[in-house]
């Protein structure tokens, strides 16, 4: 009925897989299933980055006004420079999971910096 496409062709390909049962009752008990557990790097990467692009749409402009002396820094210089912060945050968690956790070399630096100011600020980050 279905010829080369369709249900038949994926049953055919596929078969019979109880995981799939096991997986829906998982994520409607828990909300994920135990695939999201074999690597929660990318899990928690995947959730965190378009929150993260939708940061400063919901954050005041310079929240982070302060330098790591203590002293005061202009709240518009604060604010560009975060933004600046920001998108190298953005740029390693994509590089990371654009490379599926293993970023060519020319671009490990960028992702060791943008990860390191994620650990940095990951306190800071609320509005």
């Amino acid at each position: 009925m279905f010829g080369e496409y369709g249900f038949a062709a994926w049953w055919r390909n596929h078969g019979f897989d109880t995981r799939h049962f096991r997986w829906w009752w998982e994520r409607r008990t828990r909300g994920f299933d135990e695939r999201e557990t074999w690597c929660l790097t990318t899990t928690m990467l995947e959730f965190i980055l378009p929150r993260l692009k939708t940061f400063p749409d919901c954050s005041v402009p310079g929240s982070f006004i302060f330098q790591e002396d203590g002293s005061e820094k202009p709240i518009k210089e604060a604010g560009i420079e975060w933004n600046k912060t920001r998108r190298k945050m953005e740029r390693a968690m994509e590089l990371w999971l654009e490379h599926e956790g293993h970023p060519p070399a020319e671009f490990v630096e960028e992702v060791d910096e943008g990860m390191d100011l994620f650990f940095k600020y990951f306190f800071n980050l609320w509005w």
